[in-house]
């Protein structure tokens, strides 16, 4: 198993039980390509195909704040721990 840092918009998640053991997955919407900006933002311009992907640790919460540029939209990641 590949731990792997993602960033995406979860669309719903589930609680698997098996042989006593407990796993979270979630159907996820992530990010095509992540970029950073000249101010140092990091910021993308498309969501990827829907996936299951299982849940290994929850690090934290972000927030997508949606900018129009240049006929197309931006989303900024909001993110209160980055550097």
């Amino acid at each position: 198993m590949n731990e792997k840092e993602i960033l995406g918009q979860i669309e719903y998640f589930m609680v698997h039980n098996y042989q006593n053991q407990e796993r979270i997955f979630v159907y996820v919407r992530k990010i095509k390509k992540l970029e950073k900006s000249d101010a140092n933002l990091k910021f993308f311009d498309s969501f990827g195909s829907l996936q299951f992907v299982e849940v290994i640790g929850i690090d934290r919460n972000v927030g997508f704040f949606e900018v129009p540029f240049k006929r197309k939209k931006i989303f900024y990641i909001i993110d209160k721990y980055a550097n």
